[in-house]
């Protein structure tokens, strides 16, 4: 489990997050809704350990976060941030290897990977010959390839068809079993085929948290 105990982080501008305390667990997906600037980007860098804390503690398993090493975290930003000038190959062997996937299973995992999103005839491809569809797809395999046990997700739909976006949610549906989930996203008609749990944020304040029916 994840959880944040009356987290509060605020910068000279005032804005940040305010005695935030909320819990996400393995076998639900967590979504983190609100407006620009309702502090989820901070939430997110404060759990990546990109951010320190005013007050208040984050713990997963009852232990501070930011003794865990990064190969526990698997994170896909809001926007691509993937090189483009690299073929996908050499992308995914770089990514898989700092996440500490031994040499041996690396190009079993890559294949398995591209396989799953039909983008296996894009492997020696350079990522800037792909469409932002898939790089988006490359993207979120980046993030997951080393099966991470907390799972941050920044607006993961971007670009997505309606094919694409139907495999990823049933990807998380496979796997939320296995790790913690975070979803933010602003596509609000999506909410009920993604996530489990909602936690809404207004102002850097928690507004609120709802359970959700038929996921």
């Amino acid at each position: 489990m994840l959880e944040f105990k009356q987290v509060s982080k605020v910068y000279e501008s005032n804005k940040g997050i305010y005695d935030c305390s909320w819990k996400a667990k393995k076998g639900e997906i967590t979504g983190i809704l609100g407006e620009n600037g309702c502090g989820k980007t901070t939430t997110f860098r404060i759990i990546l350990g990109l951010q320190n804390l005013d007050s208040g503690c984050v713990l997963y398993e009852h232990q501070e976060i930011r003794k865990l090493s990064m190969k526990k975290f698997g994170y896909v930003p809001e926007h691509c941030s993937l090189y483009q000038d690299v073929r996908v190959d050499e992308l995914l062997v770089l990514i898989a290897r700092i996440k500490g996937i031994k040499a041996e299973k690396v190009n079993q995992r890559i294949d398995e990977w591209l396989n799953y999103f039909e983008l296996i005839r894009y492997k020696y491809k350079k990522i800037r010959e792909l469409s932002k569809g898939n790089q988006q797809l490359i993207q979120l395999i980046c993030g997951m390839i080393h099966e991470p046990e907390i799972l941050i997700l920044d607006e993961p739909f971007n670009g997505l068809d309606r094919n694409h976006q139907k495999q990823v949610i049933d990807l998380l549906h496979q796997i939320k079993r296995k790790c913690v989930i975070l979803v933010s996203f602003h596509q609000y008609e999506l909410m009920h085929r993604v996530c489990d749990r909602i936690i809404e944020m207004e102002s850097g304040r928690v507004k609120g948290e709802k359970i959700l029916c038929g996921v």
